[in-house]
């Protein structure tokens, strides 16, 4: 235990080895000729490697000159870097390796197309693409980033019409399920990272480079209350996540930041463990298997978390573009829709509206049977003083005439 605390905090500088393996990864590439694939060990163009390792070179630049050189920008580029070599590059590597890329034509780009479209076509590790893959892919790389470097995305725009669409998948759990994870977590910190995660939307990535100095107490004077806003800057973000302020929504986050941020310093990060220990944390709660997510029933995850904050915040009426807002997502961003589809709020708002219109509907109704009421019940009263006045006009004329031939009533 005592090894374990005196390393983490040099471990937690690269949280997953990004920076290693990525290094490993360029020299292995720079040294050998082949590359390991689900069929075997296949030799690669020379000019095909070159050019993937001239673009790397180039996107590291690109990545530096955005986020800066300091070792936190280091680790998180190196990140970045090794998924797109690890992920895309190496597929474009083996996919293409008959040709030269330089010399690529759109004859080329169609035949592979067809193949990853026709589902014949395997990744290098001999997996089926999913569509988030795909997407990737197709926008990333063939459209964009490696296929410009190599001008040849045009070529590849021509062939690629076909839009992936983002998984339609739905997993998310409710506040009661929530605290009963917080309930059975061994450690204050684990609670207050579950709290956070829940009620901030993070990715795991942000939450353990949040520093006190990202916390500022706030007073509401009109409310008369203290509150937390959490600036969550550019360098601890998601690549294309949005910079934004998110106030605390939850007074047990609120109550537990108070306990939690007095121990710390300006600069201390506010957590000194790894995702895997998260990860291990909640298996541990959860090692019953209790807490699932809806509606596929299957285990809490950690990714859960952040999906949960946007269907919680939906369900409190926010809207859309509020919840973009809060997990980082640019206006146009279509992903909190498979969230808002299912719970149906387009429909409870229609519903709203058609309750609403019928509402006003039967109202504007009752109203005009009211009114035929009034002016029945008057022509009634009408009626009713016509007779009286004519009552009364035959018995003064049946007088009168009584009375012109001397007789006495």
């Amino acid at each position: 235990r005592f090894i374990y605390k005196l390393c983490l905090p040099i471990y937690m500088e690269d949280l997953y080895n990004h920076l290693s393996r990525y290094k490993k990864k360029i020299k292995k590439l720079r040294e050998e000729n082949s590359i390991k694939t689900y069929e075997g060990i296949i030799k690669i163009r020379k000019e095909n490697k070159q050019l993937v390792l001239n673009y790397l070179e180039f996107k590291e630049q690109d990545l530096k000159d955005i986020y800066g050189t300091s070792k936190d920008a280091e680790t998180r580029n190196a990140k970045t870097l090794y998924k797109y070599l690890t992920t895309y590059l190496a597929n474009i590597i083996y996919w293409f390796n008959d040709v030269s890329l330089k010399d690529i034509t759109q004859k080329d780009i169609e035949s592979i197309y067809r193949k990853i479209e026709n589902g014949t076509l395997k990744s290098i590790s001999g997996k089926k693409l999913s569509d988030i893959t795909l997407k990737d892919i197709y926008s990333r790389v063939l459209k964009s980033g490696f296929f410009d470097y190599i001008k040849k995305s045009d070529l590849a725009r021509n062939v690629i019409k076909r839009k992936v669409s983002p998984t339609h998948e739905v997993r998310f759990f409710d506040l009661d399920t929530l605290k009963e994870i917080c309930n059975l977590a061994n450690k204050k910190e684990h609670r207050l990272a579950y709290w956070l995660l829940y009620d901030l939307g993070l990715e795991i990535s942000a939450l353990l480079q949040l520093k006190k100095s990202n916390f500022e107490l706030k007073y509401d004077k009109d409310l008369k209350t203290k509150y937390y806003m959490v600036h969550i800057a550019k360098d601890i973000s998601k690549k294309g996540r949005r910079v934004r302020n998110n106030y605390v929504h939850f007074e047990e986050t609120t109550n537990l930041l108070k306990v939690y941020l007095g121990t710390l310093k300006e600069s201390d990060k506010l957590f000194n463990i790894s995702p895997p220990a998260l990860y291990r944390a909640l298996q541990r709660s959860n090692k019953d298997g209790k807490f699932r997510v809806k509606p596929n029933g299957e285990k809490v995850t950690i990714k859960d978390f952040r999906s949960s904050c946007a269907t919680y915040f939906l369900s409190q009426r926010w809207s859309t573009d509020e919840v973009k807002g809060r997990l980082g997502h640019s206006p146009s961003s279509s992903e909190i829709n498979k969230y808002v589809n299912y719970l149906g709020l387009h429909q409870k708002k229609r519903r709203k509206e058609d309750v609403e219109l019928n509402f006003k509907n039967m109202k504007s109704k009752y109203d005009e049977s009211q009114e035929t009421i009034r002016m029945m019940k008057a022509d009634q009263d009408n009626i009713k003083n016509q007779m009286e006045e004519l009552k009364k006009m035959v018995i003064k004329n049946a007088m009168n005439e009584l009375n012109k031939n001397g007789k006495k009533i």
